[in-house]
């Protein structure tokens, strides 16, 4: 009866887990980067030329394309051999392809999906064996709810393969340090594996390294299936499963480290926390990244779990195989100069849950319960922010709706929230619709059709120019967050500052009732006779005197426009 009632528990927290993920996944639109992975995957396994996104390994691509090749697709012609113009190919693979969009792009993130839940299930059964059935459920808990890993483990992305794959190699070295057969040449394949999926997974090298030299330390294991040699057969083996993927092309594989390496330490990327910083001076954009945007019921688990370990455990080896990768991860991330997103701490999530779960035996009765309002509490906001993963940030900064101010891209408005607009405008009943959008989807999948206002959307490079008939009786204006505070259009949105949206879908856009506006309709003439479309800028300037004819300014430009 006992073993049915865990069972029951367990499966229950498991279909949370799934049913999150792909409400997610259903709910959101691509994001930025991701028009490309899949895409680029596709044309993988049709050409077999890796040169497309070189900067990025090729075996997640190649995965998460599987789903796609099961579906009627227009395959992009006449792209550049070098794989210059992918952002076209990726357009044109989701767009213009006789599947709708929508259903490719569930279908290409069932991979991502799928890892995730392997994940979330390797995790219960270590933190099982490692302590008790209690301690399972709190790894699986604490991995589960938590908004970072459901809002990447919903997308068709390489950090969570590389998540998964970072902790898959990690346990098989430690398999390998306990004398399991087999298990440092699997430890060397899962290394190859995960250097495959994403490029940070060579930070496998110093954290293997670390975890040699400390376990050689704290128990004098120097020689037999624990020896040196051994440990170059692990870093061998990856090596030729790292070749392998790249076909056994020495030239490929070289020019794409060149590619990753510039990536990553050629220049600065400059980022966003509270207003543009440079990565060179950014040590603390990853620490306050994180701070904000896990739940607190997170954190003080973290923050808890980790000072019982270092007061208790410190020279336990388990703890050193969870507490060594975590500190590479972070420290790492120190020494970043690039502020692409808190996602790339993703790494970590699984460590943390795996020393959250293994502290439960060492907690005293006040402790635990302590630990289940904790729980509770965060099952509670990760439910309320449901779908809104990516966009979730804590009561620090005053919830999600301030997040934007705080944080962009994949922290916060990555494009993945025109589902939401679409529902919202069909409940207002199908209003004319200006939007300045940034991201990388035609809106027009979802059925949103729009006048550009000021965009960094893709599908403008795509799109003629589309002005709306001027008698529309119900007008939205929809723009994107990050617009907001992007330099390149910050100034075009400033009027907005004072401006109450009547709604904000998604925390990632704002939308705004225009539609006998005179002076808003004043302002985007503005915007767009600062970006010379002139039929754009009429339609607004007539707008502005139908509205109100009292308006000298927008007659006499209006004139100007006519001469």
């Amino acid at each position: 009866m006992q073993k049915a009632i865990r069972l029951v528990i367990v499966a229950g927290l498991i279909l949370l887990f799934a049913g999150l993920l792909v409400s997610t996944a259903r709910q959101k639109s691509l994001v930025f980067d991701e028009v490309i992975y899949s895409a680029v995957g596709v044309l993988y396994w049709t050409t077999g030329n890796l040169h497309w996104n070189i900067i990025h390994p090729p075996l997640q691509k190649y995965i998460s394309a599987l789903p796609l090749l099961t579906q009627k697709l227009k395959i992009p012609q006449d792209l550049q051999p070098d794989g210059t113009d992918e952002w076209r190919a990726g357009y044109q693979l989701f767009f213009q392809s006789p599947t709708p969009a929508p259903r490719l792009l569930f279908l290409s993130r069932l991979p991502s999906i799928l890892v995730t839940l392997l994940l979330g299930g390797v995790l219960f059964v270590v933190g099982w064996k490692g302590g008790r059935f209690l301690s399972g459920l709190l790894v699986l808990g604490v991995f589960s709810l938590d908004p970072l890993v459901l809002g990447n483990g919903s997308l068709a992305m390489n950090d969570i393969f590389v998540t998964a794959f970072f902790f898959f190699t990690v346990m098989a070295f430690y398999g390998w340090t306990q004398g399991k057969r087999g298990a440092g040449v699997g430890c060397g394949v899962l290394m190859g594996l995960t250097v495959l999926m994403k490029s940070s997974g060579l930070l496998l090298i110093p954290v293997i390294l670390l975890l040699y030299g400390f376990n050689c330390r704290l128990l004098r294991r120097r020689k037999g299936s624990q020896g040196l040699g051994a440990m170059a057969l692990i870093f061998l083996v990856a090596g030729v499963v790292i070749f392998a993927g790249y076909r056994f092309n020495g030239s490929l594989l070289m020019e794409s480290l060149r590619a990753q390496f510039f990536l990553q330490t050629s220049r600065p990327v400059t980022g966003y926390l509270l207003g543009p910083i440079s990565g060179f001076a950014s040590w603390y954009y990853y620490p306050i990244a994180l701070i904000i945007k896990t739940p607190l019921p997170l954190l003080l688990l973290w923050g808890f779990a980790i000072g019982v370990h270092l007061k208790k455990h410190r020279k336990d080896e388990r703890f050193l195989f969870a507490f060594l990768p975590l500190l590479c991860i972070w420290g790492a991330s120190l020494m970043s100069r690039n502020c692409f997103g808190v996602r790339y701490l993703l790494p970590a999530t699984p460590f943390l849950a795996i020393l959250v779960g293994g502290s439960l035996s060492l907690l005293k009765k006040r402790e635990r319960i302590a630990t289940v309002i904790l729980m509770g509490w965060l099952m509670t906001e990760t439910i309320l922010v449901h779908p809104h993963h990516m966009a979730y940030f804590n009561e620090l900064i005053g919830g999600p709706r301030e997040g934007h101010k705080w944080l962009e891209g994949s922290n916060q408005d990555w494009g993945q929230d025109l589902p939401a607009l679409a529902t919202y405008l069909r409940r207002e009943g199908s209003p004319t619709v200006l939007m300045g959008y940034w991201g990388s989807n035609d809106p027009g999948a979802w059925g949103i059709e729009y006048q550009d206002v000021l965009s960094a959307a893709i599908a403008n490079a795509f799109r003629a120019e589309i002005v709306h008939p001027i008698d529309a009786k119900k007008e939205f204006l929809v723009v994107s967050a990050r617009l907001r505070h992007d330099p390149s259009t910050r100034a075009a949105y400033q009027w907005l500052d004072q401006r109450k949206p009547i709604a904000f879908l998604g925390y990632t856009l704002f939308v705004y009732d225009v539609s006998h506006d005179a002076e808003a309709a004043l302002n985007l003439a503005d915007v767009y006779l600062t970006m010379g479309r002139i039929k754009s800028a009429k339609r607004q300037l007539v707008k502005a005197l139908r509205t109100n004819p009292k308006i000298p300014r927008a007659r006499e430009l209006l004139k100007t426009l006519k001469v």
